[in-house]
């Protein structure tokens, strides 16, 4: 039952993230980096972005649009993933991380994990 609940998850997780890509494959066109969203133009980025974060641009906040970039963890955080990543582990119930210390508990993921979606959570 555990996994069958796990499968399910992992499947509305993936749901979820084919939704956002197609929504932003076909918004994503309506801004490019420089542009500069205000009051003005917040109608420009309303189906690109949580509805309180539209909220925030309607009452003044402003966003500038910048170029997709890598970003690396910081070298404290990625010395502590490849440290102490080994020596973790789920809890027979699947609600608590056993060994965990620091970092990234699960950075490398495998498809056919059953506990795969347990694990990006």
């Amino acid at each position: 039952m555990k996994h069958q609940s796990c499968l399910i998850a992992a499947r509305c997780a993936f749901m979820c993230l084919l939704a956002v890509v197609v929504c932003y494959s076909t918004a994503a066109a309506q801004v490019k980096p420089g542009d500069k969203i205000s009051r003005a133009n917040a109608t420009t980025v309303e189906q690109l972005v949580s509805p309180g974060t539209y909220f925030a641009v309607t009452h003044g906040m402003e966003m500038h649009i910048v170029a997709p970039a890598r970003i690396d963890w910081p070298p404290s955080y990625q010395e502590a993933t490849e440290k102490y990543s080994g020596q973790v582990r789920l809890s027979e119930n699947h609600r608590d991380l056993l060994g965990y210390v620091a970092g990234q508990p699960f950075p490398i993921l495998e498809s056919n994990d059953p506990d795969i979606a347990v694990k990006i959570m």
